[in-house]
């Protein structure tokens, strides 16, 4: 929850203060970007802590929160440079943020295939898929310039791919929040085998 509302509140101060100054344009755009990273590093941590919690599941969250946060890392740590802020790069900036959304695909798709083991608790895969695909529809939709490139000056105040980024960011985080919330509900109720 806390990095959803770092990464919007990023992206707020982005869209309200940008206007100022040049100097202001570009540190928050750079900071505007690097809330992305911030939030899918958000999003995955409850579910690797709670479906990995049982001591002989451990080694799994610390090997899948060591890459995770990584990736995480890096696609903020490339956020920040201002080379990277160019507008030629877009692209590129869409498909970094889509690998590192994709990097929680591992630790997901392990759980479902161990979701017998009684050492893990297992997530319901379908809020984390659709959200996912929310995050990435609105990156790719970024990352391609649709629709204004099929209709030029159409959609200038609304209906930009970015405000349709945003839309989906914010869809993706609501069913994410629902996840998470409902893996912890579920974490309640769970116990892991005696040692």
């Amino acid at each position: 929850m806390l990095s959803a509302f770092v990464c919007m509140g990023f992206s707020s101060f982005y869209h309200l203060f940008f206007v100022r100054s040049k100097y202001f344009f570009d540190i928050l755009q750079r900071l505007d970007y690097a809330g992305i990273s911030i939030l899918i590093f958000g999003s995955a941590v409850a579910p690797l802590h709670y479906s990995y919690s049982c001591k002989d599941s451990a080694i799994y969250r610390e090997i899948f929160m060591t890459f995770l946060f990584v990736s995480c890392l890096s696609a903020f740590v490339v956020s920040i440079l201002p080379q990277f802020a160019k507008p030629e790069l877009k692209g590129k900036r869409a498909g970094i943020f889509i690998a590192c959304g994709l990097s929680t695909v591992v630790p997901c798709v392990h759980n479902i295939l161990n979701s017998g083991w009684n050492q893990i608790l297992p997530l319901d895969p379908l809020p984390y898929i659709i959200g996912g695909v929310f995050y990435i529809t609105g990156a790719v939709l970024y990352g391609v310039n649709v629709p204004e490139r099929c209709k030029p000056g159409t959609f200038c105040i609304v209906g930009s791919s970015h405000q349709i980024f945003h839309i989906c960011v914010f869809m993706g985080s609501i069913l994410h929040y629902y996840a998470n919330f409902q893996l912890f509900l579920r974490r309640q109720h769970f116990s892991c085998p005696a040692q």
